[in-house]
């Protein structure tokens, strides 16, 4: 689950096979894999 300010890679974490979940305002991803990669492009500590 990905939540917070996300919009700088907001079309990576879709290519990434991210789901958003309007009602939570989050993101949930598909593996461990993926969401690493996310809070890689992240920045700062997230």
């Amino acid at each position: 689950m990905i939540g917070g300010y996300v919009y700088p890679v907001r079309e990576k974490i879709r290519q990434a096979g991210g789901l958003w979940f309007a009602r939570h305002k989050t993101w949930m991803m598909p593996d461990r894999e993926s969401w690493q990669y996310i809070q890689s492009l992240l920045p700062g500590d997230f």
